[in-house]
């Protein structure tokens, strides 16, 4: 499928100057029998997988989207979009919105990143929650986390034929394995023993992919999600660390630091 256009749009976002009008946007649990088809846009459409699959076709081919994938399609491109799987619903993210006027026309674009861009999730949990919200500076703060996105999924685009990462079908089993683990207790060594490769050997395909090591990773997920358990339960800081399986409390909020830029306390009082 084409990705000409990461380039353009990123430039073109980062212009102040465009208007960015947003108006259709959620995060639905669509059945298994969803489908869009031969649909033309005069708007940017912006899909972020969570469960599932969904296959889209365009004028230059079809592509199948799995967790962790994002696809963007600048306007005037005609697609078809459906479930993968006639037995189970999908999760979608998505957005549409205008940007203009153009500096000059381009031709239409179809951007895909295939799961293994890990922070895509996160970003477009934090991108509708500032749609939903009518706060100070939101147009401002939506079209930098777009910008984000999309320059995460340029540098995935650029990055996926790099030697010696880890093949697709492995970091998708890597992120389905963390899915389901609810607090991260998932160690390096089961992850290598997941996708069926010793300990060293995957530590070093990891690193391509994912840039940086398999625990820092790991590291880095379990923070995530506790981060998410201080702002929406009511539990303590040190009730939050015990269940992410923290024995020390100073650990807890060190690891926290580090990944945030907060302690847990300062977290939850910004939220």
């Amino acid at each position: 499928m084409s990705r000409i256009g990461i380039e353009h749009w990123i430039t073109a976002l980062a212009d102040e100057r465009k208007r960015l009008d947003f108006q259709v946007y959620g995060k639905t649990a669509v059945a298994a029998d969803w489908s869009f088809h031969d649909r033309v846009l005069d708007e940017h459409l912006l899909y972020s997988v969570y469960g599932s699959q969904f296959v889209c076709t365009t004028t230059t081919g079809a592509v199948t989207l799995g967790p962790g994938a994002l696809l963007w399609l600048s306007p005037g491109v005609a697609h078809t979009v459906h479930n993968a799987d006639p037995d189970r619903p999908t999760t979608l993210f998505h957005f549409r919105f205008r940007l203009g006027p153009p500096a000059r026309p381009k031709p239409p674009a179809v951007i895909v990143t295939q799961p293994g861009l890990h922070t895509l999730h996160p970003s477009a949990d934090l991108l509708l929650e500032e749609l939903t919200l009518d706060r100070p500076h939101r147009s401002l703060r939506v079209r930098t986390l777009l910008l984000g996105m999309l320059i995460d999924t340029a540098r995935a685009v650029r990055e996926s034929a790099t030697r010696g990462g880890l093949e697709p079908r492995h970091r998708l089993a890597v992120l389905r394995l963390i899915e389901n683990d609810p607090v991260v207790r998932t160690t390096p060594a089961e992850l290598a023993e997941h996708v069926g490769m010793s300990h060293d050997y995957f530590a070093r395909r990891f690193r391509v992919s994912f840039h940086e090591s398999p625990r820092r990773w790991l590291v880095r997920q379990r923070v995530r999600r506790a981060a998410s358990r201080l702002i929406e339960s009511s539990l303590t800081v040190s009730q939050v660390a015990d269940e992410f399986d923290y024995t020390d409390l100073f650990q807890f909020s060190r690891q926290f630091k580090l990944i945030t830029g907060l302690s847990p306390r300062a977290y939850r009082r910004g939220r």
